[in-house]
C-alpha cells in the first residue's frame, strides 16, 4: 500500500509548496532537481500573525500542489512531511485511504496513544522532511546514497551559534539566522549542483472569495497534549485554520 502511495506522489513534474525553513527548502530543492518539480510557493506556519502561504501565481489552485514539510489534514491536499501527527490507529487508516499523503511516522504505524494508553512518541522519526525525501529518492533508485549524509550534515549545523547573535531584539536575531541559513543553503547548492529554489516575487494566498485567510488563527477546540505538531485544515472557502497541539 505505502509503496503505491509513494510512487504516486514521487513522480515527475509535480508542483509544490514547501515550508519556509531550511528543512523544507532543502526537500524542495531535491524534488526540483531530481523529479523536475515546479516551485509554486512557500508556507510559514509557526502560529504567528505573520504566517502565510506565499504563491508565485496568485490564481494557483492549492489542490494542484504537493505541500512539502507541511502536514495538511484536508483529504484532498497532497503532502509529504515528517511530523509526529497520528493520535491513534483510526487516524492512520483514514490517512492511508486518502492515498495522497506520506509521512514516515504514519508509515511505521506510530501513534500518540495506543489502546493501552502508552505512546510511540519515543520511537518517532527523528529527522527532517529533507532526510525523508532523500531516503525515498535513494530507495527509488533516483539518487545515490551520499546525498543523505550531506543533508544530515547540513541540518545538524548549530545555526544559532553560527549567526553570532548573542544579544538584541528577536527580529534582529531571526534576521541574522535567516541570513546564515540562506548562505549555507547556497553553498550546498553550489557544491552539489542542486539548484536553489527560484527567487521570485510572490503574493499572499487569498481565499476563493478574495478573503485573506487567517493562517495564524489557532483552533483551540480539541487541543491535545503533544509537543510540536501543527495541522492545516481547509474549509469550503479555502480558509486555513490551525489545530495547534501544545
Amino acid at each position: 500500500m505505502w509503496d503505491s502511495i509513494i510512487k504516486s506522489i514521487f513522480v515527475e513534474n509535480q508542483k509544490f509548496i514547501t515550508s519556509n525553513d531550511m528543512d523544507g527548502k532543502l526537500a524542495g530543492m531535491l524534488l526540483q532537481k531530481y523529479l523536475n518539480w515546479e516551485f509554486a510557493g512557500l508556507c510559514d506556519y509557526n502560529g504567528q500573525s505573520s504566517d502565510e502561504i506565499w504563491l508565485v501565481d496568485p490564481d494557483f489552485d492549492l489542490l494542484d500542489a504537493v505541500f512539502v514539510g507541511v502536514p495538511v489534514s484536508d483529504p484532498d491536499i497532497f503532502c509529504i512531511d515528517s511530523h509526529f501527527i497520528a493520535p491513534d490507529k483510526t487516524f492512520i487508516d483514514t490517512y492511508m485511504e486518502n492515498g495522497n499523503k506520506i509521512n514516515p511516522n504514519v508509515i511505521n504505524g506510530l501513534v500518540r496513544w495506543k489502546d493501552d494508553n502508552s505512546s510511540d512518541f519515543d520511537r518517532k522519526y527523528s529527522f527532517g522532511t529533507a532526510h525523508f525525501v532523500a531516503e525515498t529518492l535513494i530507495n527509488l533508485g533516483i539518487v545515490s546514497g551520499d546525498i543523505l549524509k550531506k543533508i544530515d550534515d547540513l541540518l545538524s549545523l548549530d545555526l544559532d551559534s553560527s549567526s553570532g547573535s548573542n544579544a538584541g531584539s528577536n527580529s534582529v536575531i531571526d534576521s541574522d539566522i535567516d541570513s546564515v541559513v540562506d548562505s549555507v543553503i547556497e553553498e550546498f547548492s553550489k557544491e552539489n549542483d542542486i539548484p536553489l529554489l527560484p527567487f521570485v516575487e510572490m503574493v499572499p494566498f487569498e481565499g476563493l472569495n478574495g478573503k485573506k485567510d487567517a493562517v495564524h488563527k489557532a483552533v483551540l477546540n480539541n487541543v491535545i497534549n503533544v509537543y510540536d505538531t501543527f495541522a492545516f485544515s481547509f474549509d469550503s472557502n479555502y480558509t486555513i485554520s490551525f489545530t495547534v497541539y501544545v
